[in-house]
């Protein structure tokens, strides 16, 4: 079975697995049984097909356990709930057939947490609920920081740390959204804050209410502002490459350093035309 980009294959009783039609190239491949009470999945195997390919070993095997702590820095907030679960979301976009994440768990009073049964792969952390304004200012793996967040524990989690360390203090950015009149803008408007150009996607846009938008929780960095008149675009939008279009809008947007607990105000303009290339 061919599913979005990769093949699949049900197991006979002994344990072996025939699958034909595959394209040449590099794969990886894992096996999943999620029959039973307890969820196993063996870890990922890199291989590069030319030709026929056999006698690959993937073992089944339980998740294992990932323990870790969680700090929260700054002043807390009045009302601000003090019970917090952390999981696990996939990271890995090679691997659709694995399993999506870990199921939510309690942070202890101490900070403390043990996530059972997780299975090799990549992920991301998730705490909730963050209190407002907040944001996850670092993610450490046994001691060594991740810059993008993501765990690698394809080689399994069993004996590794992680600690969370969220501060309270995020910046804040606020502001008029205008037309090209210099009014406030009306119909539909989408504002981003993107350090990237492929950031520029809904993932990380804000909904515009009367003519504002409003950014919280934010980590100190260099950001542009972009904010799109979807329907005066909408002919632009409904063709050509979105990565090249959102490039030009990311490239033609003012820069903004957000530092930890900034107020700012900023009133920006919605793009109604595709602007010229730099």
């Amino acid at each position: 079975e061919h599913l979005y980009g990769s093949y699949s294959g049900a197991a006979g009783p002994d344990g072996r697995v025939t699958i034909t039609g595959m394209q040449p190239g590099f794969y990886s491949a894992l096996a999943l049984d999620s029959a039973g009470k307890t969820s196993l999945q063996s870890r990922a195997v890199t291989f590069h097909l030319d030709s026929d390919q056999s006698g690959l070993q993937l073992a089944l095997a339980p998740g294992e356990e990932l323990s870790g702590n969680l700090q929260l820095v700054g002043d807390p907030q009045a009302g601000e709930s003090e019970k917090r679960t952390v999981r696990l979301e996939s990271a890995d976009g090679n691997n659709p057939l694995g399993q999506a994440g870990t199921p939510a768990v309690e942070v202890a009073k101490d900070g403390s947490f043990r996530i059972p049964n997780v299975p090799p792969g990549k992920f991301r952390t998730v705490v909730e609920p963050l209190p407002e304004g907040a944001y996850v200012k670092s993610v450490t793996l046994d001691n060594m920081p991740k810059a993008d967040e993501v765990l690698d524990l394809s080689q399994g989690a069993g004996g590794s740390r992680v600690k969370i360390t969220v501060s309270r203090n995020g910046g804040r950015i606020s502001g008029r959204i205008l037309g090209k009149d210099g009014e406030p803008a009306i119909g539909m408007i989408m504002v981003l804050l993107a350090t990237a150009p492929k950031e520029v996607n809904e993932d990380h846009a804000s909904r515009v209410s009367d003519g504002q938008y409003s950014f919280k929780g934010i980590r100190p960095g260099t950001y542009r502002l972009v904010a799109l008149d979807i329907l005066e675009l909408l002919p632009i939008l409904s063709g050509g490459a979105q990565d090249d279009l959102m490039k030009q809008f990311f490239d033609a947007s003012e820069e903004i350093e957000i530092k930890e607990s900034d107020r700012l105000s900023k009133d920006v303009t919605a793009f109604t035309k595709l602007p010229e290339k730099k």
